[in-house]
């Protein structure tokens, strides 16, 4: 998954685009149960092809648990996503950001002022969130996971005007008013990842999910999973 942002149409103005990393097993994973990437995924070749897109990339975004877990051997600039952040700020060990607090054009903005691209190793970080897709088979949604019949490609980004969510009544739910319903307010909303194909959103993180794409047990599916950073 990736995402990119601009902060104008103007053809001088700063451009970032933002690129996701992930060495994956032959079931679509890309972590053990413990949330660790087992030895056997490190192959020296993919390994070397992993760290060299990394090295391309002017910065790189890690959740707080990853970058302690990681010593910072390449010496790459790190921005680090923690709610134990206070905004956006400059530390020893790289950059602490607070998605809560400051939005990722901001942060952006901050770290990397004249444009660049920021790598995400593991999967898609959208604000508050790092958002994950790999294979398995149905099971019941949470609020953080779903399982659905979709193969992408998916692309996370904020709600848009005219996002709709097919309803297992046939109608169609603006994702606006979901949120809302939800209680979430209009200034926060930009911060709620939505997951879409090029051709329709299939899942609103942390609330709903497209009712039929949504995968029966034991159905081969896709599980899309949400934890907050």
């Amino acid at each position: 998954m990736a995402t990119s942002s601009s902060s104008s149409s103007r053809p001088d103005a700063p451009r970032w685009a933002i690129e996701g990393f992930a060495i994956v097993s032959d079931d679509d994973r890309i972590a053990d149960a413990q949330g660790r990437m087992p030895d056997a995924l490190r192959n020296e070749a993919d390994w070397r092809a992993f760290q060299a897109g990394l090295d391309r990339m002017n910065a790189v975004l890690l959740g707080r648990v990853s970058h302690e877990a990681t010593p910072n051997r390449s010496g790459r600039l790190r921005i680090v996503a923690s709610a134990r952040a206070h905004g956006i700020e400059r530390r020893g060990d790289g950059w602490w950001w607070s998605p809560q607090l400051v939005s990722i054009p901001d942060m952006l903005r901050a770290v990397l002022p004249g444009g660049g691209a920021l790598g995400v190793p593991g999967g898609a970080a959208f604000g508050a969130f790092a958002v994950r897709a790999r294979r398995g088979s149905g099971l019941p949604p949470s609020s953080h996971r779903v399982a659905v019949r979709c193969e992408g490609p998916f692309e996370v980004r904020s709600p848009r005007a005219g996002d709709r969510l097919a309803m297992s009544s046939g109608g169609r739910l603006a994702v606006g008013r979901l949120l809302a319903a939800d209680g979430v307010p209009s200034r926060l909303r930009a911060e709620v990842p939505v997951v879409a194909t090029p051709e329709r959103v299939v899942w609103v993180a942390g609330h709903r999910a497209a009712d039929d794409l949504i995968a029966t047990e034991s159905e081969p599916a896709v599980i899309l999973e949400a934890e907050r950073a």
